[in-house]
């Protein structure tokens, strides 16, 4: 019998900024820190996430889906200094998510 499978996902991955990750535990965190939730993505594949400014200027950092498809990934703090910007995620596979608006609301204690 060949080896499983994970499930294709049907539709697009849908990415957001949350209070925290819930696999992550506060203790663990320096500074309890937004970051970006998702779903949808394939099932354990890296995702891609690029954040550009008005001015272009762009930061890219890679996570990995779990093996639900699920994304947890707290927002790197030198994003900040690029905020106001734009992110998005990229699956392996080229499943692009929805963009989200980054101000600098996403950084606590300031740029």
């Amino acid at each position: 019998m060949p080896p499983s499978r994970a499930p294709l996902r049907i539709g697009k991955p849908v990415v957001a900024v949350c209070s925290e990750i819930a696999h992550v535990p506060l203790s663990l965190l320096r500074v309890r820190r937004p970051s970006l939730c998702g779903d949808g993505f394939q099932a354990s594949v890296r995702v891609d996430l690029l954040a550009i400014n008005r001015y272009g200027i762009a930061f890219h950092w890679r996570t990995m889906s779990d093996p639900q498809g699920r994304l947890g990934a707290v927002l790197p703090s030198p994003l900040c200094r690029l905020t106001p910007a734009i992110l998005s995620a990229t699956d392996r596979n080229g499943a692009r998510s929805n963009a989200v608006s980054l101000d600098a609301s996403v950084c606590p204690l300031g740029p």
